[in-house]
């Protein structure tokens, strides 16, 4: 049950990503609830909320996402590197 419950939300946050990668709606939707719960994230999961974040572009996620910068794991390091540096770009056109 445990394994199918990952699948499902592997799943679901893979979706997540294709519409705020492919449809540009990131900046549309008020991603605090998923930022709230980055902790209790992790694996593949928490590579796509960072992501899925970082293209919110809103700078008042920066806090939330430098901490994952000294993640034990390579690629969550490089997940919230990729996410700071597309908060900074177009920095005038976030808020």
């Amino acid at each position: 049950m445990a394994e199918e419950n990952f699948v499902v939300k592997e799943s679901l946050f893979h979706l997540l990503m294709n519409a705020v990668t492919f449809q540009g709606i990131a900046r549309n939707v008020e991603w605090d609830p998923l930022a709230n719960v980055l902790p209790t994230l992790d694996g593949a999961i928490l590579d796509y909320a960072l992501a899925i974040i970082g293209c919110s572009k809103k700078r008042k996620f920066i806090k939330v996402i430098e901490p994952y910068l000294h993640s034990p794991t390579e690629y969550i390091r490089q997940a919230a590197v990729e996410a700071l540096e597309e908060i900074n770009f177009n920095v005038e056109e976030s808020l």
